[in-house]
């Protein structure tokens, strides 16, 4: 068959389907009556075996590296870099394909005859600058009879190192207090900002010990900083004030988009669910940063995660998507210092306001462009949902957006509830898709679900009776088993119930294709 008019068959099976998707599925209420689609009956169908997509293909917090803090991910030249706080003196580092499984690389930067620190090597972050990686951190050294906390830099030509200052046996900024956990704005007027915690062991407030996020212009060659540091956050919302006499307002991340500057910063104590990230906001790199209301952005329940905190950001491979790299408590239950790695989506809303997809705790496609497959972004196909389905809070499309929600103890928002006669959810791509996977998410607090989900392929096919996840994981259908290059336009889930009272809450569809 000519390649015109296989695409023409598609189109015209795409319709077809989408215009009879209710009569293409089986109504499992009483599991007598089946019905057809007009293209082929269900005999006539070719039944495709599922088999389930390969794991390198999702992740799922927390990702296996424990015994960090503070981590920090570059992704450089199709490879993953994860550089954290670590045990010993220095910097050890991680790599990844996917984000999602992890390989140590050893020790990167390690305290020698020529670096300043004594100890407490702290928040690494890697950034590649004119075809270099410099490595900002923070380190404990004497300096006129006290230890003090100061800010080096370190320089490579590679991001596994190994890392040397550029100032040998000097920090690159150690003015007259202790400044940890450096972050470096690169902004597109070409001017170099640092931003830093001014460490609450010395900096005394009204009596309480307090951290709090100063913001300077730095120097090209990074050895030195351009005028007077300027205060742009510090402890002041009930959330940040609730741990006593010492607050916290650290780990700072900024970043400009659409001309707004996000300040991403942690407050509360690192060894309990207190510690948190909130978001502040400003027209300038150091203007003035006003806080979100509803801080926290990032916060654990306690229970699947806690002390969720120290930020960093990174787009994935084909910067469709922003995520947010953080730590948590390895034992939730217990807190305390060791914590471990997990990842999440940054989002925006029309009107540039921030949130935090998490924490979640089970598996989500990994970054789009990430090991040769691409998650289809919603302008890419249509959906048809039949009359009659309730849309609990918000609408379809935001069903269909790549979001994957986690609301614990509750139905989600943003959901439909498909209830039986109402079998046929569709699909239609507006393109033929070369997909790999389709990832479909119901929400484990709702009361009910089917027994298992069928889903017809382009009228033809069909993949049937999977059986329906019953906990946060995702129901997949692996596109795998496909005859070689057929090509996906439209697609029916078809609901399978075990009684008329059944119901289903659907809060997300994900195709994922295969790069081109």
């Amino acid at each position: 068959m000519s390649l015109r008019r296989r695409l023409s068959v598609g189109a015209l099976l795409c319709v077809l389907c989408l215009l009879f998707f209710a009569a293409s599925c089986q109504n499992g209420a009483n599991d007598t009556e089946t019905k057809t689609i007009e293209e082929l009956s269900p005999e006539e169908q070719i039944i495709v075996k599922n088999s389930s997509p390969l794991k390198k293909y999702f992740m799922s917090n927390p990702l296996g590296v424990t015994g960090i803090g503070d981590p920090m991910i570059l992704y450089d030249n199709g490879a993953y870099y994860l550089y954290a706080t670590s045990i010993g003196v220095g910097f050890k580092a991680w790599k990844s394909t996917n984000a999602s499984s992890w390989t140590s690389i050893g020790n990167v930067f390690q305290k020698s005859s020529t670096t300043f620190g004594e100890i407490n090597y702290w928040a690494p972050e890697v950034y590649k600058h004119n075809g270099r990686y410099y490595l900002f951190y923070s380190a404990l050294h004497k300096v006129g009879g006290k230890n003090r906390y100061a800010i080096g830099c370190a320089a490579s030509d590679s991001p596994e190192g190994p890392f040397t200052d550029i100032m040998p046996g000097k920090p690159i900024y150690a003015p007259d207090y202790s400044v940890i956990d450096a972050n470096v704005l690169f902004d597109k007027s070409g001017k170099i900002y640092l931003y830093y915690s001014k460490d609450c062991s010395e900096n005394i407030v009204n009596g309480k010990h307090v951290s709090q996020i100063y913001g300077v212009e730095l120097a090209k060659d990074f050895k030195s900083v351009i005028g007077e540091p300027v205060l742009i956050s510090t402890p002041d919302a009930s959330w940040e004030t609730s741990t006593g006499n010492t607050m916290w307002n650290e780990g700072p991340c900024v970043f400009e988009r659409n001309g707004v500057y996000y300040l991403l910063y942690s407050g509360g104590f690192y060894g309990n669910n207190s510690y948190s990230v909130g978001c502040a906001v400003s027209d300038s790199p150091l203007g003035t940063y006003k806080k979100y209301k509803t801080n926290p952005v990032l916060k654990g329940d306690g229970t699947y995660v806690s002390g969720s905190g120290h930020n960093n950001y990174f787009f994935s491979p084909d910067g469709t998507e922003m995520y947010a790299v953080y730590h948590s408590h390895t034992n939730p239950a217990e807190g305390g210092g060791d914590r471990q790695l997990c990842i999440d989506r940054i989002l925006f809303d029309d009107k540039n306001q921030l949130s935090v997809n998490g924490p979640t705790f089970f598996s989500i496609p990994i970054p789009s462009g990430t090991a040769g497959v691409q998650t289809v972004a919603r302008d890419r196909f249509a959906l048809s949902v039949p009359d009659g389905v309730k849309t609990v809070r918000g609408s379809t499309d935001k069903a269909t957006n790549g979001i994957i929600k986690a609301n614990v103890g509750r139905v989600s928002g943003d959901c439909w509830i498909v209830e039986p006669g109402q079998n046929g959810i569709g699909i239609r791509f507006t393109e033929p898709m070369d997909l790999n996977y389709i990832a479909l998410y119901g929400d484990p607090n709702h009361t009910s679900r089917p027994e298992s989900v069928t889903l017809v392929i382009n009228g033809r096919y069909r993949i049937e009776d999977v059986p329906f996840s019953d906990s946060y994981e995702p129901t997949l259908f692996s596109f795998r088993n496909l005859p070689e290059g057929e090509t996906v336009s439209s697609l029916t889930f078809c609901f399978r119930f075990d009684g008329q009272n059944d119901s289903v809450a659907i809060k997300e569809i994900v195709p994922v294709a295969n790069l081109s």
